[in-house]
């Protein structure tokens, strides 16, 4: 598994092999989902990262400054980080510590049905803080929070 910046181009190859569930999410979100809405995460992150295997995108990750000291991440992937799981989970552990050289707290909204992302979240050190309405249609997402003075 290699991680590199992500580049334009990345969402449009990540797209045909997104997991399902990680699709059912960004319906949630946005009320859209495909390529055009994997390139405009990665146009709106201050930083994105692709998780690579065999040359193809199997995974998008990044972050956006919320401005107050903390900041949003997110993730997209395929089922093939499976294959990879504890080089990913281990490479999300080195990217958290980076982030926290500059954030005292990170934060996402996950849809509560994406038991991936709950894994995930929690792997990391994430806390649930309450459910909350998220999306063009009110659905149900968690509202997470990882805080260095928590580690």
């Amino acid at each position: 598994m290699l991680i590199r910046d992500a580049e334009i181009g990345d969402g449009v190859a990540l797209a045909p092999n997104l997991r399902e569930a990680d699709q059912q999410e960004m319906i949630a979100a946005t009320g859209e989902v495909g390529p055009d809405s994997l390139e405009k995460g990665i146009r709106d992150c201050d930083q994105c990262w692709c998780l690579e295997v065999d040359g193809e995108p199997i995974g998008l990750y990044g972050y956006r400054d919320s401005g107050d000291g903390s900041a949003f991440i997110w993730l997209m992937g395929s089922d093939i980080i499976e294959d990879v799981r504890w080089q990913f989970l281990r490479a999300s552990k080195h990217t958290i510590k980076l982030l926290s050289k500059t954030f005292e707290s990170l934060w996402s909204l996950a849809d509560a049905r994406n038991k991936k992302h709950q894994e995930w979240y929690e792997w990391l050190g994430f806390k649930v803080l309450r459910e909350v309405e998220a999306g063009p249609k009110g659905s149900a997402f968690n509202l997470i929070e990882w805080r260095k003075d928590n580690v």
